[in-house]
């Protein structure tokens, strides 16, 4: 199988040289996304949901720079960075849930 990422990774630490030009978008997407909602996390208990959801996205960003995810997974990962970048919450909600 598949090495698995660091488990320090963060989507602000995570190198995403390696991920194919077609999805850089979903790269830049997924950290505005983060970077937006950081000043949000307030108070304690949304940090620790900020640093949780941090390391998750670290690690799907991980597994895209080193081709680990699947191509069925792919179109609906562009599809989902597209939504979130035109601020459609709806069609990203409804990919989410896919």
């Amino acid at each position: 199988g598949a090495a698995a990422p660091p488990a320090s990774v963060t989507i602000t630490s995570v190198d995403t040289s390696g991920v194919a030009n077609e999805h850089q978008p979903v790269v830049a997407s997924l950290r505005a996304l983060y970077e937006s909602c950081v000043p949000l996390a307030n108070n304690p208990v949304k940090k620790r949901e900020m640093d949780d959801s941090g390391r998750r996205l670290g690690q799907l960003l991980w597994r895209l720079n080193a081709g680990g995810v699947s191509d069925t997974v792919l179109p609906k990962l562009s599809a989902l960075a597209a939504a979130v970048s035109a601020g459609d919450w709806a069609a990203a909600g409804h990919l989410q849930v896919q």
